[in-house]
């Protein structure tokens, strides 16, 4: 079967597929697709493999249907393929779809997708050179050496989803090299929370993740679940008017804590049922060294303590008796503890 422009339209698809053209050839009973190409709006999908016994399928003379596959894109601009959402389905204030995603048993086939994407943009989000493999197995899917260019530096993951009665179960490793900490949280808009922005923090982040947690079956994920580990390398770190650190300064002499340097960071991030546990990390405001670690829960409730040298407090100076050398605080530390929410915390000794 040869086809050569053609036009595809459908109610439920915002944009036709235009210039359809390629071969299907079907041969001892497999379906060999050749070359199978179209364009849909801004992009083009370009289509190669092989569907063994398809009409086996079809006639349910055969349980299984096995597909392999390699699909390349040249630009995928999924905001003009994509219609926006229904308003009547959708909270005003954060963008989500009220109602729940359903999560269905998947029939019995299998798919090998090997798939390369030049150029990816999705809203603030913008990728190139996407590729690698995604592998569908009855109740199984992976994704397999996913590779692309994003932030100024390289991303590299693997997850496989598990669809299971009580939902799914997600696994992922991922690589993060050298990449900008701005770039990337300006793509996935600060990951839905304002704690730590785009605005407040700088570096170059390389990273790797071991993390797993489960999706209930109406769609949204039980962050109670969440198990990982993060090695964690920053360099060039810093932090530029957190209001954390603002509050902070009222209680001590540097009333300024605007910029806030993070010398070369090597450490372990943990998340254990949905708490992030922080190691101490060692932060340094002009002369004041300070070291901060804690928790911070998923459901945004926050516990840190922030050590800072005592002769660094306001008004410690006229605690001190006169014959004392005023350098005899410096190695005495002062723990400040920040309670409460990212939105809403006390300070307290």
């Amino acid at each position: 079967l040869h086809a050569q422009d053609v036009l595809l339209k459908a109610a439920a698809a915002p944009l036709p597929c235009q210039n359809l053209h390629g071969t299907l050839l079907l041969k001892n009973r497999a379906l060999t697709i050749k070359k199978l190409a179209c364009q849909v709006g801004p992009s083009t999908f370009t289509l190669r493999g092989t569907i063994p016994k398809p009409i086996s399928f079809l006639l349910k003379k055969s349980p299984q249907l096995h597909t392999h596959l390699q699909l390349a894109v040249d630009n995928l601009d999924i905001d003009k393929l994509m219609p926006p959402p229904n308003k009547e389905h959708t909270d005003s204030k954060s963008g989500n779809t009220s109602a729940p995603i359903g999560i269905g048993i998947p029939p019995p086939y299998t798919l090998a997708l090997d798939y390369r994407i030049n150029d990816v943009r999705y809203q603030q989000f913008h990728s190139q050179h996407v590729r690698g493999k995604l592998r569908l197995n009855h109740r199984k899917v992976a994704l397999e050496k996913l590779q692309m260019d994003l932030a100024g530096g390289q991303v590299h993951l693997d997850s496989t989803v598990n669809v299971v009665p009580r939902g799914l179960d997600v696994s992922t490793k991922a690589k993060l090299q050298r990449i900008d900490v701005v770039q990337l949280l300006h793509a996935f808009k600060n990951f839905d929370q304002t704690f730590l922005t785009s605005e407040h923090i700088r570096g170059e982040l390389t990273a790797e993740s071991d993390l797993n947690v489960q999706v209930a079956p109406q769609g949204h994920v039980r962050w109670n679940t969440c198990q990982a580990m993060i090695d964690v390398a920053l360099r060039n770190g810093a932090l530029h008017n957190h209001p954390l650190m603002q509050q902070t300064a009222q209680h001590m002499s540097q009333q300024s804590l605007t910029h806030i340097q993070i010398p070369t960071l090597r450490k372990r991030f943990r998340i254990q049922d949905g708490t992030i546990h922080i190691p101490p990390i060692d932060m340094r405001a002009g002369d004041v060294h300070m070291r901060l670690s804690g928790t911070h829960t998923l459901d945004d409730k926050i516990n840190y303590g922030l050590d800072i040298p005592l002769a660094g407090l306001k008004g410690v100076d006229e605690y001190l008796p006169p014959m004392l050398p005023k350098n005899i605080l410096d190695d005495l530390q002062l723990r400040l503890k920040l309670q409460g929410t990212s939105r809403k915390y006390k300070v307290t000794y």
